[in-house]
């Protein structure tokens, strides 16, 4: 019989970040594309899909956009899919029974993010699609109508080049879509498209000896590429649209930095300890519409990250904890007079916890918690086939 070669990993989640696998979510996910991963580095290296697995993941209750999301996840030796999908529709009818009024609406809302991989002559081909989808419809008795929509949508594709046996170069082009329209039964009040070409550049260091020593680090460089880190920015983007507008904009009006480095320290064969350093630094410019108020936002957070694994014939316990500094310097300028400034810092620490059983040479369970260990709810389970 003919080896299967379709090998599928099917997720029904409740997890936001669902390219970081739970056993780097256990190690804490600082450690992403640093530890090495398989399932957490092909998100980033498209290049590198190959192996085959098969499972299905449980997860604790997580609400991020409001509502349930529905994550799916098919891996081959020449096909790759990661898909994350969150939509919600609603519809209501009012009436009034004293004169016969009423009012309907319908809201439809959908956030995606789905990566999909083809090998076609020894090249993996990729696109990322990734964005935001809200509609809003109402009708009356009396015919007044009002509709309202935004999207927000980012298309991009990672090339890589390995440059050495530890050393690659990872470039993504990226081009969003910022589009928001309202109107009426008498007029159209908001009308704005906004085009972000951006991209990133990454270089990305990985020497491995032994499965448990590893050196590990990436610098990365460019502009956002999706809408969570355009909504992580000081600033909206959108701030310099007019009610009427159409315009382009480089990089998004922001520049971001991530650098990354681990080191592994053996405990024994099979176990380590792993030390690293992160630091996440964004700069961003832009304008308040309609006004003179030029507006520069700084953040720059470095985290110490420390994590163990720890194995134990069939099983593996791991534990990471973060040392987190943040800066923030938000100001507005009028021309080139500064009008204000808003300085802060914040000083904190997180923790992770994860434990991994393979009962079976190519069977695979990883649980993980980020909240109270003692706490059922809080853990999730990935159940994972190697074939």
């Amino acid at each position: 019989m003919k080896k299967l070669l379709i090998s599928l990993v099917l997720f029904i989640s409740l997890l936001n970040a669902f390219e970081i696998s739970y056993r780097i979510q256990g190690l804490g996910s600082s450690f992403a594309y640093l530890i090495p991963d398989y399932e957490t580095d092909l998100y980033r290296n498209p290049e590198w899909l190959g192996k085959k697995t098969l499972g299905i993941a449980l997860y604790r209750p997580y609400y991020s956009y409001g509502n349930k999301p529905l994550a799916l996840v098919m891996l081959c030796k020449g096909f790759g899919w990661y898909g994350r999908y969150w939509p919600s529709y609603s519809y209501s009818l009012a009436t009034s029974q004293s004169n016969n009024d009423w009012i309907k609406q319908n809201v439809f809302n959908i956030h995606f993010s789905d990566l999909w991989m083809v090998r076609i002559k020894g090249e993996v081909w990729n696109i990322y699609n990734e964005g935001t989808m809200q509609f809003y419809g109402s009708n009356d008795s009396y015919n007044h109508r009002a509709s309202n929509r935004t999207i927000e949508y980012f298309l991009k594709s990672s090339g890589g080049f390995k440059l050495s046996r530890t050393l690659y170069l990872t470039i993504m082009p990226a081009l969003g879509i910022y589009n928001k329209f309202s109107e009426t039964s008498t007029f159209t009040d908001i009308d704005q498209l906004l085009l972000i070409s951006s991209g990133r550049l990454s270089l990305f260091y990985r020497n491995i000896t032994e499965e448990n020593k590893f050196t590990s680090w990436y610098i990365d460089i460019g502009g956002p590429v999706t809408t969570d880190e355009i909504s992580a920015l000081p600033y909206s983007i959108y701030l310099d649209l007019h009610d009427i507008d159409r315009r382009s904009k480089l990089l998004g009006g922001a520049l971001l930095l991530q650098l990354g480095w681990a080191k592994s320290l053996p405990i024994d064969d099979r176990s380590f300890v792993a030390l690293g350093f992160k630091e996440d630094l964004s700069y961003q410019w832009t304008e308040q519409a309609d006004t003179i108020l030029y507006l520069r936002g700084l953040r720059n957070s470095l985290t110490l990250p420390m994590a163990v694994e720890y194995r134990i014939k069939t099983m593996a316990l791991r534990f990471g904890v973060n040392l987190t500094y943040t800066f923030k310097d938000n100001r507005e300028y009028d021309n080139s007079y500064l009008l204000n400034e808003n300085l802060s810092h914040e000083l904190g620490y997180s923790y992770s916890f994860g434990l991994g059983w393979q009962p079976k040479e190519k069977f695979v369970i990883d649980l993980q918690n980020t909240g109270n260990v003692a706490n059922v709810t809080s853990w999730s389970i990935y159940l994972k086939y190697l074939f």
